[in-house]
C-alpha cells in the first residue's frame, strides 16, 4: 500500500503532464481489478475471495482518488488560467486606452492644421488628409470594462475625431477624401446628432451608433457592417447601396428612407419602424424583421431568402418580383400587400392576414397550396381561393404558378 502511494507521489509531475494517458491507464486498471474480482469469486476459496474483495476496494479507491485529484487540479488550473487571461486583457485595454489618450494633442494638431488649410486655401491639403487617416489608424479600439458594451471593441477617440472633422466648415471634395481614406471602425457615436450630414462612403464597420440620429443624412455606399444602431433614427435618410450586413438595427426608426440595392443580409430590424421606406433590389437574406412596422414599404425585386417577418405590419407593402423563399410571414399583416410575381416556395403563411393581397404570377410548391391556406388559418384564404387558381410549371415538377381566375 505504502509502496503504491510512494510510487504515485514520485511520478506525480509526469501524471500532471500526461493526464490523458494516466486517466486511460487508471480506467483500464479499474476494469482489470473488476474482472479479477469476478474471476476470483468464481474459482477461489473463501479466504482468497475475501482477500480479492479487499484488493478490489483498495485499488478502486486509489484509482478513483487519483482521478478525482487530477480532475480537480485540471479544473483549478482552467479557472486560474481564465482569470489570468481576463486580468491580462484588462491590463492590455488599459494600456491601449492610455496610449490613445496620448494622441489627444495629435488630434488637436491635426484639426488645427485643417483649419489653417481652410483659411489659406478654402480646402484641406493632401498632407492634412493623410495625417488624419494615419492618426485614426493608430487609435486602436479596446474594451471598456466599466461600460455596458464591455463585450465589444470600441474606440471613443475615433468617434471624437470624426465629430471634430464634421464640425469644420470644409468643402465637399475635402470631406469626401477624408471619408474615403480614413478608417472609423469601432467608433463610439452613441447618442450623437448627425442629422443632414453627408457621410457617403464612410467606413464605420462595427461602430457603436446606439441612439444616434441620422435624419435626412446621406450614408450611401457607407460601410456599417456589424454596427450597433439600436434605437437610432434614419428617417428620410439616403442609404442606397449601404452595407449593413449583420448590423443590429433593432427598434430603429427609418421611415421614408431609401435603401435601394443595400446589403442587409443578417441584419436585425426587429421592432423597427420602416413605413414608406424603399428597399428595392436590396439583399435582406436570413434577417430578422419580426414585429417591424413596414406599411407601404417598397421591397420590389429584393432577395429575402430565409428572412423572418413574423408579426410584422406590411399593409400595402410591395414585394413584387422578390425572392421570398422560406420567408416567415407568421401572423404578419399583409392586407393589400403586393406579392405578385414572387418566389413563394416554402414561405410560411401560418395565421397571416392576406386580405385583398395580390398574388398573381407568383410560384409556390405543391398543387394543394391554395387549400393549405385554410389549414394555415390564413385570414382572407377564401377570397384568395376564389380569385386564383394554380397552373403547373412544366420546367419544375412540384412548381405551380398562381393565376388569376379572370385571366
Amino acid at each position: 500500500m505504502f509502496l503504491i502511494v510512494g510510487a504515485v507521489l514520485y511520478c506525480w509531475p509526469y501524471i500532471l503532464e500526461q493526464q490523458a494517458f494516466v486517466l486511460g491507464f487508471l480506467s483500464c486498471s479499474l476494469l482489470f481489478l473488476f474482472f479479477h474480482f469476478i474471476n476470483s469469486r468464481l474459482v477461489s476459496t473463501e479466504k482468497h475471495k475475501s482477500t480479492s474483495f479487499y484488493i478490489l476496494i483498495i485499488g478502486m479507491a486509489l484509482c478513483v482518488g487519483i482521478i478525482a485529484i487530477i480532475r480537480q487540479i485540471d479544473y483549478s488550473s482552467t479557472i486560474q488560467q481564465a482569470h489570468l487571461e481576463a486580468l491580462r486583457s484588462i491590463e492590455e485595454n488599459k494600456l491601449v486606452a492610455a496610449q490613445n489618450s496620448n494622441w489627444a494633442k495629435a488630434c488637436e494638431a491635426a484639426i488645427n492644421s485643417c483649419q489653417e488649410d481652410l483659411i489659406t486655401a478654402n480646402t484641406i491639403s493632401e498632407s492634412s488628409i493623410r495625417r488624419i487617416a494615419s492618426l485614426s489608424a493608430r487609435l486602436k479600439p479596446y474594451h471598456l470594462y466599466d461600460d455596458s458594451l464591455k463585450h465589444r471593441l470600441i474606440s471613443p477617440e475615433r468617434g471624437e475625431l470624426l465629430m471634430a472633422i464634421l464640425s469644420l466648415d470644409m468643402d465637399s471634395t475635402s470631406l469626401l477624401a477624408i471619408r474615403n481614406n480614413t478608417d472609423f471602425s469601432y467608433a463610439d457615436l452613441r447618442g450623437r446628432n448627425l442629422d443632414y450630414t453627408n457621410l457617403s462612403g464612410i467606413k464605420l464597420p462595427y461602430a457603436i451608433l446606439d441612439g444616434a440620429t441620422f435624419n435626412k443624412a446621406n450614408l450611401s455606399f457607407a460601410n456599417l457592417e456589424g454596427a450597433s444602431c439600436k434605437n437610432a433614427r434614419f428617417d428620410i435618410a439616403y442609404l442606397d447601396k449601404i452595407n449593413f450586413r449583420n448590423a443590429d438595427l433593432s427598434w430603429v426608426k427609418m421611415s421614408g428612407a431609401s435603401l435601394q440595392s443595400a446589403e442587409l443580409n443578417g441584419i436585425n430590424l426587429s421592432n423597427a419602424k420602416l413605413s414608406n421606406s424603399n428597399f428595392q433590389n436590396a439583399k435582406i437574406e436570413f434577417s430578422n424583421l419580426k414585429y417591424a412596422i413596414a406599411d407601404s414599404a417598397i421591397f420590389i425585386a429584393c432577395k429575402m431568402h430565409g428572412t423572418d417577418l413574423s408579426f410584422s405590419h406590411l399593409q400595402q407593402s410591395n414585394f413584387e418580383k422578390s425572392d421570398l423563399k422560406y420567408v416567415k410571414f407568421n401572423s404578419a399583416n399583409c392586407t393589400n400587400a403586393n406579392l405578385a410575381n414572387c418566389n413563394l416556395r416554402a414561405a410560411d403563411f401560418h395565421n397571416t392576414i392576406l386580405t385583398n393581397a395580390t398574388m398573381h404570377g407568383s410560384n409556390v410548391k405543391g398543387s394543394s397550396w391554395l387549400d393549405h391556406l385554410t389549414l394555415w388559418e390564413v385570414v382572407g384564404a377564401s377570397d384568395i381561393q376564389n380569385r386564383y387558381i394554380l397552373e403547373s410549371d412544366t420546367s419544375f415538377a412540384t412548381n405551380y404558378f398562381i393565376k388569376s381566375v379572370i385571366d
